[in-house]
């Protein structure tokens, strides 16, 4: 499933973007939910109330307010939201790259533009499966599974670790365990959940990541992990 907003003050617009979704739906076989909002007003509320969507079609130049100034406090709490931009001027796509759209289309509407555009966007989230969202204060993120060397929970937080960097915030270690029971995570400790890929060196009693982190197994897991791991 794919949510899609699409705010315009013209309603052909807003009914032709609907239409090219629902045709393209059936074509491709997956199910799209689309909400239509015909003034900033409108939209401002998906603001007010967070609400999430997967793509977002804005037009820049909505009577009561600018789409670009929506679309900057949509970013104050969303991240990931794909935003395409509609409008009859070429020249304003420069002033957009702040809050990192995903593409730009010009007006009058081309329905092959936007197949194109739909279709590019539906294959990314139809991949999230493979994508860790979480939430730091009123910030969104996005992770691949396949850069995060493990978790570590202390209380009622947990710590993300990657090559590059790591982020900390609240979760339960066993909503993580559940959610990546079918993927290639293993919990070694009650503290840890390690993703196998980055397993350099198995011990006995611990293993050594690949940037050097060792980590403790613990004597419940050790048998599990060592069938695992041989």
């Amino acid at each position: 499933m794919i949510k899609i907003g699409i705010c315009d003050d013209n309603i052909s617009v807003c009914s032709k973007i609907e239409k090219i979704i629902d045709n393209l739906s059936k074509e491709k076989g997956f199910k799209a939910i689309v909400d239509v909002f015909l003034s900033a007003e409108d939209f401002q509320r998906v603001i007010d109330e967070k609400r999430e969507y997967h793509l977002i079609f804005l037009d820049i130049h909505l009577k009561d307010k600018s789409g670009v100034e929506l679309a900057e406090l949509l970013r104050d709490f969303d991240s990931y939201t794909k935003l395409v931009y509609i409008s009859y001027d070429a020249s304003s796509a420069m002033k957009l790259f702040d809050t990192n759209p995903f593409n730009f289309i010009i007006k009058p509407l081309n329905e092959e533009k936007i197949k194109e555009v739909l279709n590019k966007a539906s294959a990314l989230v139809f991949n999230e499966s493979d994508i860790h969202e979480f939430q730091i204060n009123q910030m969104k993120y996005r992770v691949p599974l396949n850069e995060i060397l493990y978790f570590e929970s202390n209380k009622r937080k947990v710590k993300l670790v990657t090559l590059k960097e790591s982020y900390t915030y609240y979760e339960k270690m066993k909503v993580l365990k559940k959610k990546f029971k079918d993927k290639d995570f293993h919990r070694i400790h009650s503290s840890y959940l390690v993703n196998n890929a980055y397993i350099k060196v198995y011990r006995y009693n611990e293993v050594e990541l690949v940037n050097g982190v060792v980590l403790p197994i613990s004597q419940s897991n050790r048998k599990r992990i060592r069938r695992m791991i041989f």
